[in-house]
């Protein structure tokens, strides 16, 4: 397993960590070490999203009381900002298309998934598109075993052969790896189309098993539309400047002592940045991306339960969860559009009310909107 998750990838298996994984049995004594102690380790560290998130994943109160201190702290009222909704632009841009009508559940079936690894799979991850995908033609997906925790891993990303996936530090170069944690990435092309399958675990034949897997997902290429990238515009968002940010954000509106910005330790996202507030032994995080033409994503946000909420400098922005635990127990992030780029703010599952959590993350995003 790679230590660089997206923030979602994060928050579904920080969700799964502290919910127990529940339903789900611990792998037997046949399995490779790295999965009780190498992938666990590395998973916690990689969840943390920083120093807060670290020390909570330990902490017996989250499962079920919160910290008598922070149920004590005083979130103050975030000062409003003046900034004018902005007018729509007549500038059109152009959204893309995935291929595969956009389901995972049509790149290929589960059974197919099960024969490889020699597991049951599930899907994971979140239920709503981020964007980044779609507006490259893209899709990308993954699964993990359902039997036993981690047993298991496949991913899959489709995307033009001009077009490289949304996760590169995930999908590189085809090969097999062993040690800590068996894996193998294959690549194949078809009618355009290019199509990375990465699969980790420890099953007999990982190599010849990820290329059956690469082999299926190819021949249900040309029964959908081929993945189209959105043509960018002048109406495009650019990346964040960190330090520009921190400029604009004043820690103690929200009850912290300081802040610090920085950008992703991830190349998931590399145009956004990472925030830290401190207040003595407490602290929050966080983490916001442009996704440019990434209002595309707004109508599966809407379609996966997400509440509409006022978020001054957006057209329209929502409060979504981040994973597919139970009551957003992954995290949660806030979507704020301008009709045609989309801002997320993540926020992983700690110490704080959603109500805090929410009055936080719009807070960076009414700061962050008119960097953009």
């Amino acid at each position: 397993m790679n230590d660089e998750l997206t923030p979602e990838e994060r928050a579904v298996m920080r969700s799964r960590i502290v919910g127990g994984a529940r339903g789900i049995a611990p792998a037997g004594a046949h399995r490779n070490a790295w999965i009780a102690g190498s992938v666990a380790a590395v998973l916690v560290v990689a969840l943390a999203g920083g120093v807060v998130a670290t020390s909570t994943l330990s902490a017996p109160q989250i499962a079920n009381t919160p910290s008598p201190t922070a149920t004590a702290t005083t979130v103050p009222t975030p000062a409003p900002i003046t900034t004018s909704t902005p007018t729509p632009t007549t500038s059109v841009a152009s959204l893309g298309s995935p291929p595969f009508d956009g389901s995972c559940a049509n790149v290929v079936d589960e059974q197919a998934l099960a024969d490889a690894t020699g597991h049951p799979m599930a899907a994971a991850g979140v239920k709503w598109d981020d964007g980044r995908g779609t507006v490259r033609g893209g899709l990308t997906c993954w699964w993990v075993s359902a039997d036993e925790f981690l047993a298991a891993i496949v991913r899959v990303a489709v995307f033009p052969i001009d077009q490289e996936p949304t996760e590169p530090e995930l999908f590189g170069q085809e090969g097999c790896t062993s040690g800590v944690g068996d894996e193998c990435t294959r690549v194949g092309t078809v009618d355009g189309t290019r199509v990375w399958v990465r699969m980790s675990g420890s099953p007999d034949n990982l190599e010849s098993r990820s290329s059956d897997v690469l082999a299926e997902v190819l021949s249900r290429v040309g029964a959908y539309a081929p993945g189209i990238p959105a043509t960018p515009t002048g109406a495009w968002w650019g990346a964040l400047d960190c330090s520009a940010v921190e400029s604009v954000i004043d820690p103690t509106d929200i009850g912290y002592d300081s802040v610090t910005v920085e950008p992703p330790t991830f190349s998931s996202f590399p145009d956004g940045c990472s925030l830290a507030f401190r207040q003595g032994y407490e602290g929050w995080t966080a983490s916001a991306f442009p996704v440019a033409g990434g209002a595309v994503a707004v109508p599966s946000v809407i379609a996966a339960g997400g509440e509409q909420i006022d978020v001054a400098g957006a057209r329209e922005a929502y409060w979504v969860a981040a994973s597919d635990g139970v009551d957003g127990g992954g995290g949660y992030a806030l979507i704020a559009s301008d009709g045609v780029n989309a801002l997320q703010v993540y926020v992983g599952a700690g110490m704080s009310s959603l109500e805090t959590d929410l009055q936080r993350a719009t807070f960076v995003a009414e700061r962050i909107l008119p960097l953009l």
